[in-house]
């Protein structure tokens, strides 16, 4: 699915093998949450539980790359099919991985992935127990003279791999029950 904002895009898909990755992969991430509690990346100002896949994680990486690489293709050739002007790449890489833990009540403030260098940043919905909260935010919008447009993904369920421009700002409402996701950054080369 696909969801078109005057110069950017949201675009999701369903993970095929979400049944199993949720089993193997949530399991680790709920016991992990005590060593990273009080541990926010960069000062964040938001009370979500994060972390970057480390060595520990490492070896689950394939699991979810191999989910999105597939997903990421069937994007630019949607895009194509909407005669929408956006140039293939040549190459695509995962450059960073992480997971996000929300309780009752968490969220994640407003932000964007564009300080990353990365062309494409990523949501696989691990575990979500009610409507996803996840809002977009087009800044191009405004900039094309249409005003703001906002979007809550309300879409996007358990299981749905969410691909957007890492330009694009982005945030998570307060969740009503726990939440799992797992976040990513992919760089392109055209």
């Amino acid at each position: 699915m696909i969801y078109l904002f005057p110069g950017d895009f949201i675009y999701w898909s369903k993970a095929k093998n979400h049944e199993h990755i949720k089993k193997t992969l949530l399991p680790i991430i709920l016991g992990n949450l005590d060593a990273t509690s009080n541990r926010q990346i960069g000062n964040w100002l938001c009370d979500v539980n994060t972390e970057f896949f480390n060595l520990n994680f490492s070896k689950y990486l394939p699991l979810i790359t191999d989910e999105i690489y597939p997903v990421l293709d069937n994007m630019f050739a949607e895009l194509q099919n909407l005669s929408i002007n956006y140039k293939t790449p040549k190459t695509s890489t995962v450059t960073s991985i992480w997971y996000n833990h929300y309780e009752t009540n968490s969220n994640q403030e407003v932000h964007s992935h564009s300080n990353n260098r990365s062309s494409f940043s990523g949501i696989y919905v691990l575990n979500l127990n009610e409507e996803n909260k996840t809002v977009f935010y087009s800044y191009n919008a405004s900039i094309a003279g249409t005003g703001t447009e906002v979007k809550q993904l309300k879409e996007a369920k358990e299981g749905d791999i969410i691909i957007f421009p890492s330009s694009l700002l982005h945030y998570v409402l307060p969740c009503e029950q726990t939440r799992d996701s797992i976040a990513f950054n992919i760089s392109c080369q055209y």
